[in-house]
């Protein structure tokens, strides 16, 4: 919950029993104005229009279990710590950190590097996505024949409705190509 709210997302833990039972979070989708009908198979504009609310962010996902890397590259994982460790200075609230021997820890990931590198030429695993190389996630695809009537997760409140994004919460980004001479700028 500590993960969502420090993303600025707004969430409220439920308790229930003593225990967090539900979590509660505000979220943002979209609602399209379409002939349903047409999405259920009747054919180009036919049938009523109506909105349909669509979350395209909301999508479920499988882990992928990667390789196990410290079998790989044979390496002493606690050595390792050990010897970034050495001159380190960690500031006394863990904010900064200095007097790192960036050569001793390049030298470390460039061994790694090399290590994984033979490996993968030696199993013929040019060709893997990086996610089965050392885990990640993959998005499980969903191929709907309809478009669905309601959104994939319950609503228990719907705090604002609009049709424009209020100015404070839209992102701007600025573009700006030039010299002393001449300047061009792009706003998106």
């Amino acid at each position: 919950m500590r993960i969502l709210a420090s993303l600025g997302i707004p969430t409220v833990s439920v308790v229930s029993g003593g225990k967090i039972s539900h979590v509660r979070t505000e979220h943002v989708w979209v609602e399209a104005y379409v002939p349903y009908q047409y999405y259920r198979g009747a054919g180009p504009m036919k049938g009523q229009k109506i909105w349909v609310p669509l979350d395209p962010s909301f999508k479920q996902h499988e882990k992928i279990e990667g390789l196990d890397l410290s079998s790989i590259i044979d390496i002493d994982t606690e050595a390792s710590i050990e010897g970034f460790k050495d001159g380190i200075i960690v500031s006394d609230k863990l904010l900064s950190v200095s007097r790192v021997n960036v050569q001793s820890v390049s030298e470390k990931i460039e061994n790694v590097d090399a290590k994984i590198e033979e490996f993968i030429n030696q199993k013929g695993l040019e060709k893997i996505k990086s996610e089965e190389l050392i885990g990640g996630k993959r998005i499980i695809p969903q191929d709907l024949d309809m478009l669905p009537l309601s959104l994939p997760y319950k609503v228990d409140a719907v705090y604002e409705k609009t049709s424009v994004v209020p100015k404070e919460l839209r992102e701007n980004i600025v573009f700006s190509i030039g010299s002393n001479y001449m300047r061009l700028s792009t706003k998106i």
